[in-house]
């Protein structure tokens, strides 16, 4: 269960990281 919930929280803060840095390339520097 530990295993499952670091997955999670990996899986949850890539998607958060790789959203932001899409958005900060997005937006026009």
């Amino acid at each position: 269960k530990l295993l499952m919930a670091i997955h999670a929280m990996l899986k949850t803060r890539s998607t958060f990281d790789s959203r932001r840095f899409y958005s900060l390339t997005e937006t026009p520097a």
